[in-house]
């Protein structure tokens, strides 16, 4: 978190720290905070899918699996590219 804060002060982009920032909340237990983050930038109109896969990983942890699917698919449609989130969404197709 300290680094996160470091390349804020440096002029790192607000929007990449910011999505750094939600996924080490995730990652640190923290999903109150990490969702309340995202949920702002959402709301800001943010169509980033790094946001929408971090959202998923909220509601992977809290046993929302529908939402997070639904989370998952968006960042897919948002980078078709990225394999993270089709990643996720394999391992949640696998699992009953």
């Amino acid at each position: 978190m300290r680094a996160l804060e470091e390349a804020e002060s440096l002029g790192a982009d607000p929007r990449d720290v910011a999505l750094s920032r939600s996924a080490a909340l995730v990652r640190l237990g923290e999903l109150d905070t990490a969702e309340s983050l995202l949920r702002q930038m959402q709301e800001a109109g943010v169509q980033d899918p790094r946001l929408y896969h971090n959202l998923g990983l909220v509601a992977l942890e809290r046993g929302q699996n529908e939402k997070a699917r639904q989370y998952f698919e968006r960042a897919v449609e948002l980078a078709p590219e990225w394999d993270l989130p089709r990643q996720y969404l394999d391992s949640m197709e696998a699992s009953p």
